[in-house]
């Protein structure tokens, strides 16, 4: 009779288990999620490239990487993972290689064409900032070199 007590013991757990996990179908349904997932990601438009951009709560956090590219541009990389090139007014001289930078914004907290980055004690001012593909591996060894 203790056989049947730990038998019925051992079904009623495995079942509690197996229920609240929701079953077979969770795994269905976990799976099916991600297919579709995967289907709206490819089916989701490019992200249009070259187009005037603003990057909100720019000094909140909300700016993940940069990377120089020569002395009148940079890449930056937003916290969702989307790349933007800022065009700079003039030569910023010490960006190439310095390896901390200060984005300088006016009013609201974003980053946009009127914002500016400070480098060594030099303002540089934006002329545009636009989204862009992410800089190539090449731009980055380069700016990795020149930082040194």
């Amino acid at each position: 009779m203790a056989w049947k007590s730990i038998y019925a013991t051992a079904f009623a757990a495995a079942f509690a288990a197996f229920a609240a996990t929701g079953g077979i179908h969770a795994a269905e349904k976990a799976a099916v999620a991600v297919e579709r997932e995967e289907k709206a990601a490819a089916a989701a438009p490019a992200r249009p490239l070259g187009k005037d951009a603003t990057i909100p709560f720019a000094n909140s956090g909300n700016i993940r990487d940069w990377h120089p590219d020569g002395l009148n541009a940079l890449y930056v990389q937003d916290a969702r993972g989307q790349w933007y090139r800022a065009s700079l007014m003039g030569p910023c001289n010490e960006l190439p290689t310095t390896e901390t930078i200060a984005f300088l914004t006016r009013g609201p907290d974003q980053l946009d064409k009127y914002s500016a980055v400070g480098v060594r004690g030099q303002r540089c001012q934006f002329s545009a900032l636009v989204t862009s593909a992410a800089p190539s591996k090449r731009d980055k060894i380069k700016a990795t070199a020149a930082k040194g």
